[in-house]
């Protein structure tokens, strides 16, 4: 199974409210030392054991609970590794790669924070026009589309890359990367 299966795996094993409720009392309790005995994880969330051991089993096939007798242990490295199988995927990732030093402006494939260095701005603009295909026009729809999967506010990056000149905008609001 890939890694991008594993993750969506993961993520439809936590889908379900009682498992996800069961993953976070289990590691709230072991972080504590507390005890993770069926019971009294069971007592803590308000179920009957015999009701929680399906949750518990199928939080362990995706790796998130070990279960030695009756007691549970959490492993939430799992979700990181979820989270980088699904970072790998993501159109900036290998964008990214090629120039490292704009990393630290993106996490998990979004931009957290827009450089205020004139140079820094510039390397990310170039690096963001690369996520619109270069051989078409785009309706505006379609820039806040793209651009939104790296960052909630695709209007200021969409204008960011019309200021720069890296995108042109026809007067019908369709938009054509330049470079």
């Amino acid at each position: 199974m890939s890694e991008l299966s594993s993750a969506a795996e993961l993520l439809g094993a936590l889908s379900v409210s009682s498992r996800l409720t069961l993953l976070a009392n289990v590691a709230e309790r072991q972080s504590r030392g507390d005890d993770c005995s069926l019971g009294a994880v069971a007592a803590a969330v308000g179920r009957d054991p015999k009701s929680m051991v399906k949750d518990a089993v199928r939080l362990k096939e995706v790796g998130l609970v070990s279960i030695e007798g009756h007691t549970l242990s959490a492993d939430l490295s799992v979700l990181s590794a979820a989270a980088d199988a699904v970072d790998a995927v993501l159109p900036v990732t290998g964008l990214l790669s090629e120039d490292p030093d704009l990393e630290r402006f993106f996490k998990h494939g979004r931009l957290v924070k827009l450089p205020e260095n004139p140079d820094f701005r510039w390397r990310v603009a170039q690096l963001l026009v690369r996520l619109l295909p270069p051989d078409r026009q785009l309706p505006e729809s379609e820039v806040n589309d793209l651009l939104g999967q790296v960052h909630s506010d695709y209007a200021a990056l969409r204008r960011l890359l019309v200021d720069l000149k890296l995108v042109t905008r026809a007067a019908s609001s369709d938009y054509q990367r330049v470079v």
